[in-house]
């Protein structure tokens, strides 16, 4: 069978990602996403690319036609969610590929032990741990009934180039500024972040992994190490050429917020991964490819620094630039 890998959301962080480590091997890759000139900006020369909207049911059914592993890095808001998963779930039955569909550990709750394995309990009480687990439900509601072949990447915190939404950015950006930096909770328990290139050749590794269909669909996938706050601050300023200036966004500062920045209420509600050690055991994915190597720190914060540093001179430049007549 021809090979085909379909990435939606191949302009984000994990979906340029996924893209440009197909492309280094020679994989066989459609990028999706709604924004043609920032795909021919961050995509490799030369990829195949369509614009669309992942949540246009007849057209992620036509990009889905011959594929054998689709890759789900769309963001998206609310309901969409489903509509999103209803989709791709449709596009991934009809094509028989596998669709990889990377989340992360919010769905667990307050871990139960720590590092978790994948036979965790789905405890969630936060708004975005039940949406987790509301959508995994769907996925293994449609391997029951229809055989969907699916995994599940379950992800460690990700930081690197393109990496723009997460409070990792902002503490990238106020090392590069020379500013203070804050994290979240306590700054000496230990956290996991992965680095967006190792995300992205695991995922597209699992595309391919044989696996029952009684086998579990999640793999954990947390990182090089855990890594406390305070050490991610002190690399990313020693990366920034700055000495380390830090703070922490405590529960009550994070609860006074809510009441009027949106999103910073659903923070509270997972201020616990930040507070109490909330890690993954890795043990299943490292058997299962033993010779994959993960990033370390040391290399990639200055990656992660040098590509920030660019994006913000680039969008100075932007902001300096005469408008359009």
């Amino acid at each position: 069978m021809n090979e085909l890998h379909v990435v939606f959301g191949a302009t984000g962080a994990l979906g340029s990602a996924i893209v440009r480590y197909l492309t280094r091997h020679n994989k066989p890759v459609l990028a999706v996403a709604r924004n043609e000139e920032k795909a021919q900006r961050i995509l490799p020369e030369d990829t195949e690319f369509s614009v669309a909207d992942a949540l246009d049911a007849d057209h992620v059914s036509y990009l889905c036609e011959g594929a054998t592993a689709i890759y789900n890095c769309v963001h998206v808001r609310g309901e969409n969610w489903f509509t999103l998963a209803e989709n791709l779930i449709a596009g991934a039955k009809a094509s028989g590929a596998r669709l990889v569909f990377p989340s992360n550990i919010h769905g667990y709750g307050p871990l139960q032990q720590s590092p978790a394995t994948e036979e965790h309990p789905h405890l969630a009480t936060s708004k975005r741990g039940i949406l987790r687990n509301t959508l995994e439900k769907m996925l293994a509601d449609a391997r029951a009934s229809d055989g969907l072949n699916y995994v599940v990447p379950r992800l460690g915190g990700m930081y690197g180039p393109l990496v723009t939404d997460s409070f990792i950015a902002q503490i990238t950006e106020a090392a590069i500024q020379d500013k203070q930096a804050f994290w979240y909770g306590k700054l000496d328990v230990p956290f996991d972040l992965v680095y967006v290139d190792d995300a992205a050749e695991a995922c597209v590794r699992l595309s391919a992994v044989e696996q029952s269909p009684e086998d579990n669909p999640a793999w954990h996938v947390p990182g090089v190490a855990p890594i406390t706050g305070r050490r991610f601050i002190e690399l990313t300023f020693q990366a920034a050429g700055h000495k380390p200036k830090m703070g922490v966004r405590s529960r009550l500062m994070l609860s006074a917020l809510g009441l009027a920045v949106p999103g910073a209420k659903e923070l509270v509600e997972l201020l616990y991964e930040f507070e109490t050690p909330t890690l993954m055991d890795g043990s299943r994915f490292a058997a299962a490819f033993p010779d994959f190597r993960y990033t370390p720190y040391e290399e990639g914060i200055p990656s992660m620094v040098a590509w920030y540093r660019e994006y913000l001179n680039e969008q100075a430049a932007a902001r300096q630039a005469p408008a359009p007549q």
